[in-house]
């Protein structure tokens, strides 16, 4: 079974070491070459690579989950899942790869782990079990290439061909729950209902349909045509104990397949204080489940006739898989959105997007047009505003093209409207800012709220809070984010970062590394040219970055 790139990665936590030495045993008695870390103190930059390279590497990678992973929150196993979570983007729908694995009682449906574990078979091998069929299983991946899909027993068949829905289109199912519990039953009813109207609020590019409309979701895939949706979520509510359990899940109907799930359990006393940040929470994670949808179904290749839309789908594609601050890419994607103006000028996602690319190029490209680069911004976020008032992108987009000529006050009252329309999404925008503003401290408490409120953090998080450390001049804890941040995210800003704290705290070494990573990845970066970009007039962020960045850029050797 063993071969070139058939490595299978163990992933597991510490107090698990017997059950997870077990599977290798058995997996190389079978002839797999088997990746098992069993060294007791895990970390250093060299042995962090090389977790990483085998992550990116593996054929298959194995989570081994547990009480003992229910019980840590933290840990580096949890970093190694979130790697391998995220490495599925890249990868085509039915790609074996994720092989969850429970050795004990642990459901689940209660497991701590990423939402794209929840998309694939999982594997039960309590302790004394036979590994026979674990073994054969692997190797049909191995050698087969390619996974089944998961039966969704809800929804009964797939769309005939030729009828399919409208893509970018969703619809809340009503949510089930006790007929024997009142309480219960209400929440369902408004859960629903709050999801459904706020995501065709916040998603004004995507067609939600109501929910009243979807009453026997089952047959949702052969429903009339202006009712018909790609995705489908269905939510569940049932009483656990003193707490309550709330499950939904994100089903593609045209393939019958589960995208992703979550669970939230609220403890029943608490019930109706936390059901507007409940929603909040579900509303998050069924953004994230139908952008990561989307990307998916948008890698097929484009038709000659392509719609504007399809357009604009295709350019929010080829930014999210492909690396963000690649020029080449940000100019596909600029074509793609010009194209799709020009097909369709009514079209608020272009305009808004194209002042993302825009704001991406002023970041990355030091080469670049400034003044024509923030003046076409300026316009494209006002057209977008022009032909919908109503959408948060459109708001956001007009705060991205004020900020970097420092209309502070103006850029804060788009980011408030934004965030009014939308109140989880556009927090690190708004992080940088209060950061750009001179109010760094602002910034970290943001992130905090935002983290309170969604229960999550995210990497980008820790891209912002470093920044905002190092304005403050907290040069150790700007280093634990920005550390945290690089196991995940290929960021320049995030080095530019990590090369002045390093610096400033004296870790030469680490500083010469993460000066290294950013010359890499813009290798005409020149202090003189970070300083040209003319990133704020704010007198507190111009202090700041000089006493903190600058110097720290200097220490490190960074060209001047």
């Amino acid at each position: 079974m063993s071969a070139t790139g058939k490595a299978i990665f163990l992933s597991y936590a510490s107090q698990d070491t017997e059950a997870a030495r077990r599977i290798c045993d058995a997996l190389r008695g079978a002839g797999a070459e088997v990746w098992f870390d069993q060294s007791e103190l895990r970390g250093g930059d060299v042995w962090d690579a090389s977790i990483r390279r085998q992550i990116k590497d593996c054929a298959l990678f194995v989570p081994i989950i547990s009480a003992n992973t229910q019980a840590r929150e933290e840990g580096y196993f949890r970093r190694e899942w979130n790697l391998a979570a995220h490495r599925t983007l890249d990868m085509a729908d039915g790609k074996p790869f994720l092989l969850p694995v429970v050795i004990d009682a642990t459901l689940d449906v209660h497991a701590l782990v990423p939402d794209k574990f929840r998309e694939v078979q999982w594997t039960r091998l309590p302790e004394g079990g036979t590994l026979t069929a674990f073994i054969e299983r692997v190797q049909r991946l191995l050698t087969r290439g390619a996974a089944p899909p998961i039966a969704i027993p809800s929804v009964r068949s797939a769309i005939p061909a030729g009828i399919g829905p409208p893509p970018r289109s969703l619809v809340v199912a009503p949510f089930r729950a006790s007929q024997e519990d009142s309480e219960l039953r209400s929440l369902a009813s408004t859960l629903a209902s709050d999801l459904s109207r706020w995501l065709a609020d916040t998603m004004r590019d995507v067609h939600v349909v109501p929910v009243d409309a979807a009453r026997d979701p089952g047959n949702l895939a052969l429903a009339d045509p202006e009712r018909r949706a790609r995705y489908l979520v269905e939510g569940e509510i049932r009483a656990s104990g003193d707490d309550v359990v709330i499950i939904t899940r994100f089903i593609d109907a045209v393939l019958s397949r589960q995208m992703g799930s979550d669970r939230r359990v609220v403890s029943r006393a608490r019930l109706s204080g936390e059901q507007e940040r409940t929603t909040l929470q579900l509303m998050y994670a069924l953004r994230d489940h139908f952008e990561n949808a989307e990307r998916r179904r948008c890698v097929a290749p484009l038709p000659a006739n392509a719609t504007a839309q399809e357009l604009v789908d295709r350019a929010r594609m080829i930014q999210d898989v492909r690396n963000g601050e690649d020029l080449e890419t940000l100019r596909e994607a600029r074509s793609l959105y010009d194209q799709a103006i020009e097909r369709d000028p009514s079209l608020v996602a272009a305009w808004a997007d194209r002042v993302g690319v825009g704001f991406m190029e002023f970041i990355i490209d030091y080469n670049a047009d400034r003044s024509g680069l923030l003046a076409e911004m300026d316009r494209d976020s006002a057209r977008a505003l022009e032909l919908d008032p109503q959408d948060p992108a459109a708001w956001n987009a007009r705060h991205l093209a004020l900020q970097f000529t420092s209309r502070f006050d103006a850029a804060f009252a788009a980011s408030d409207r934004a965030q009014a329309l939308d109140p989880v999404h556009y927090f690190f925008y708004r992080g940088f800012l209060l950061i750009f503003a001179g109010r760094a401290a602002e910034a970290l408490a943001l992130i905090e709220a935002r983290n309170a409120m969604l229960a999550r953090s995210d990497l980008s998080a820790d891209v912002l809070t470093c920044d905002a450390y190092v304005q403050l001049g907290n040069y150790r804890q700007a280093i634990v984010c920005g550390e945290r941040a690089a196991a995940g995210l290929d960021t320049y800003w995030n080095y530019l970062n990590l090369t002045a704290a390093y610096a400033q705290e004296g870790e030469m070494a680490k500083a010469a590394a993460a000066r290294d990573e950013l010359m890499r990845r813009v290798p005409e970066f020149t202090i003189a040219r970070f300083k040209a970009k003319q990133w704020s007039t704010d007198p507190t962020w111009m202090r700041q970055n000089e006493e903190h960045l600058i110097a720290g850029l200097r220490k490190a050797g960074v060209p001047a």
